[in-house]
């Protein structure tokens, strides 16, 4: 009886659930029919004008990026100069980021480190820094109603930090136990030592170490405020709920003494490789992490849209990417597999990586290298590429979702000096890219002959069989106490 029971009850249930849903329930297809493949559904080409900010020229020259936006209480305000890692002194890495961080947490002259945090907490406002290799920013999220003393306080911190020796030991502190954390975290570890092998330790790859973090010293952060902080080129964007005539007048006021005069330009693009070269990392893992490295075009460059499709193609397009598709799906070979395309205003780097187990290094880096000569030598298919033409002009609609993003967008573009119609021309201009536009560019930027290997593993799964091909140089990383044949990290 029980075992009838039961399916009884589950029956009445579910003629009991169907028949008080109406006519509002969708009938199941018949068996044996197909849903339609999402790639045959038609769909009209996207039609989309970024939208505009209101550039407004200061009385100093300064530009301000502005929108109104009273959806909200809020302001939202970015500051940019020209103040990035790339002006690090030679030992000195990490100094950009260092003097952002403390010039936040460090107090003023006028009030106390811990002052300041009280009355931005009592106002109900956030200021904080980030750093590129290009530039600085250092933004302002407030309330209409505190907008005022938190602007003022903004300026004050901007204009005269204090660097506090408590807050500057505080911030060492804090970036140590990051670059520690990156000892154990081999996918970083790996692109960290790649930027620098690409760049040939010129100043676009030089990082931060334990080493020059600790050499760091309030008058290094306070030299660096003053010749690249204080002054310089500098834009502006406020978007929110206040009028252009009111933050006009504001700005005016507290930035109308700035010298927007560079104190140093930015170093010239790294020059590109002349030949290829392989580097590995001892380090006893289960797994190796394997990334070949290119120089690529930068954003000012016109194949700077044929290269963003490629990425697309060869791994930055997720499951569907040839990577992907090839190394993990198909022969279950990598834990995750892609490629990241880094594009600057003057220059970019292309790589393409995989993380897989110790035994199949040697398969992995042969997959690889196949992969990206194989887009060298023939062009992609139109559905191929058309999948990734979409994926890019559908991604792009959503970088301008908000008045605070759209005003930084057009800030930036224009402080790095990028064509005025750059944003307007993105979509059109990635939809014009050819098949063999992709495959010129990949042999341009990937032919073997310029690419660097890096491998992070354990040598024993590789070295011998990579040494057969060709010069295998060991690398030793300033994160790690030892990087040797058969000997553990400390």
């Amino acid at each position: 009886m029980k075992k009838r029971f039961l399916p009884a009850i589950l029956i009445g249930f579910i003629f009991y659930a169907t028949s008080c849903a109406g006519p509002s329930i969708i009938k199941p297809e018949p068996i044996g029919s197909k849903m339609p493949d999402p790639d045959t559904i038609a769909s009209p080409p996207i039609d989309f004008d970024p939208p505009c900010a209101e550039r407004i020229e200061l009385d100093n020259g300064m530009v301000l990026f502005f929108m109104e936006d009273r959806e909200l209480p809020i302001v939202n305000m970015t500051f940019v100069t020209r103040a990035g890692s790339v002006f690090d002194p030679l030992g000195l890495e990490g100094l950009a980021a260092m003097t952002a961080s403390v010039m936040r947490s460090g107090g003023t002259l006028n009030l106390s480190a811990d002052e300041v945090d009280d009355e931005l907490d009592f106002l109900g406002a956030e200021i904080f820094a980030s750093v590129t290799p290009e530039y600085l920013t250092f933004s302002l999220n407030s309330t209409v109603e505190t907008f005022d003393r938190a602007f003022r306080l903004f300026v004050d911190i901007l204009n005269h930090p204090r660097f506090c020796d408590q807050r500057l030991a505080t911030s060492k502190g804090v970036t140590l136990e990051e670059l520690t954390r990156i000892q154990d975290d081999p996918q970083r570890l790996a692109f960290r030592e790649i930027s620098r092998l690409i760049h040939e330790d010129e100043a676009w790859g030089r990082q931060p170490s334990p080493a020059t973090v600790g050499a760091i010293e309030r008058s290094h952060l306070v030299t660096f405020h003053e010749r690249h902080i204080k002054r310089g080129p500098a834009m502006i964007t406020v978007a929110g709920a206040v009028k252009a005539s009111e933050i006009t007048r504001q700005l005016n006021d507290l930035f109308g003494s700035r010298s927007l005069e560079e104190s140093d330009p930015l170093p010239p693009p790294p020059i590109p490789r002349r030949s290829s070269a392989s580097y590995y990392l001892a380090k006893r893992l289960p797994q190796s992490v394997i990334i070949a490295g290119h120089s690529a075009p930068g954003k000012k460059s016109g194949d700077y849209y044929a290269m963003e499709v490629l990425d697309t193609i060869v791994g930055g397009g997720g499951f569907q990417s040839r990577m992907m598709t090839e190394i993990r799906t198909r022969r279950g070979l990598a834990y995750s597999a892609g490629s990241i395309y880094l594009s600057r205003s003057g220059h970019g780097v292309f790589t393409a990586y995989a993380v897989t187990r110790s035994e199949a290094t040697v398969t992995v880096v042969d997959l690889t290298e196949s992969i990206l000569q194989e887009m060298v030598r023939n062009p992609v298919e139109e559905k191929t590429l058309d999948q990734a033409r979409k994926a890019l002009t559908n991604s792009y609609v959503f970088s301008f979702t908000s008045p605070r993003m759209i005003v930084e967008r057009w800030m930036i573009n224009e402080f790095l000096g990028l064509p005025p119609d750059f944003l307007y021309t993105y979509i059109d201009r990635i939809n014009a890219v050819t098949a063999e536009d992709v495959r010129r560019v990949a042999e341009t930027f990937l032919k073997d002959d310029r690419r660097v290997l890096f491998v992070l593993g354990d040598p024993a799964f590789f070295k011998g069989n990579l040494s057969q091909r060709g010069p295998l140089s060991e690398v030793r990383s300033d994160l790690l106490n030892k990087a040797l044949d058969g000997k553990d990290d400390d």
